[in-house]
């Protein structure tokens, strides 16, 4: 997982390792098994997620808004704690 993350950060800056070691420190793995939600409707988020590998369904009011079938980074609303 994070050998996806580095490539994809370093799409768009170049990292250091101890910088990368940073970032790298911020991401928790998670598997998530077909049809599970990653988060619900309503819900406050406080994460980012950045997907590995499969597809990603946005539904909003029951309407698919998105798929997402390549690695994303998706920014959510922050708290006022977060840097």
């Amino acid at each position: 997982m994070y050998d996806i993350l580095k490539n994809h950060i370093e799409k768009i800056i170049s990292l250091t390792d101890s910088e990368f070691e940073f970032v790298a420190s911020l991401f928790t793995p998670k598997v998530y098994r077909k049809g599970q939600f990653i988060f619900h409707e309503g819900e406050y988020l406080t994460k980012n997620f950045f997907v590995c590998r499969g597809l990603v369904k946005l539904v909003y009011n029951d309407s698919v808004l998105f798929f997402f079938d390549v690695p994303i980074i998706k920014s959510n609303v922050f708290d006022e704690n977060t840097p």
